[in-house]
């Protein structure tokens, strides 16, 4: 064999070579974003279920302000509560968009941008509790309870307003504090396991 076939040869093994670990490492990266989706599958459905409740709850409150356009004390509630379940209605279609477009053709560094959104919305979210509680909890016992029972909870002792008030500060501490202390482990780990994947990753993807 002269030079110029053995040159040939070698080109063509490093060839055949160079295409066998990109399909090997296009397989790996297959298999780490099934894993990936698959640690988010929580998330997911849990974002639907949340969509729904906001969706049907947007709905309800649509109604109410429709009937209680002259009373002030429930119209005000309800418009605050209305504000709010758009607000979370935008944040769940941002999620599950951020989850529902991850692909396995995108790079590693797109991929973790995603997740880190979705980590920065979970901290968000349990921040706002320590707002959300405290504000909108009074005005969503108010209007459910004109709404759906036709009690006005006005008509009672003003007093457990207060203390009502007291008491959601309470439990919105309380409650952000487990939720700190037990953060989602589905999202950490796939946020791990992505950190991985991205050591590997070669540098000009």
């Amino acid at each position: 064999m002269n030079f110029e076939e053995l040159a040939s040869a070698w080109k063509a093994n490093d060839q055949t070579l160079e295409s066998t670990i990109k399909v090997n490492r296009l397989l790996i990266k297959n298999l780490a974003f099934r894993k990936i989706k698959s640690s988010l599958y929580e998330i997911k459905w849990t974002g639907f279920f949340e969509l729904a409740v906001n969706i049907l709850f947007y709905f309800f409150l649509l109604n109410f302000i429709r009937d209680h356009l002259t009373q002030y004390e429930f119209l005000i509630p309800a418009l605050l509560l209305l504000v709010l379940t758009m607000v979370e209605l935008g944040v769940e279609i941002f999620k599950l968009y951020q989850i529902l477009t991850l692909d396995a053709q995108e790079s590693v560094i797109k991929v973790k941008e995603k997740l880190s959104t979705l980590k920065r919305l979970e901290i968000i979210d349990v921040y706002s509790l320590y707002i959300i509680i405290p504000v909108f909890s009074g005005p969503f016992f108010l209007v459910l309870a004109k709404g759906l029972l036709g009690i006005n909870l006005f008509q009672f002792d003003l007093t457990w307003m207060v203390q009502y008030c007291i008491g959601s500060v309470v439990v919105a501490v309380i409650l952000v504090f487990i939720l700190k202390r037990f953060p989602n482990e589905k999202l950490k780990s796939a946020m791990d396991f992505l950190n991985k994947l991205e050591d590997n990753e070669p540098s000009n993807q």
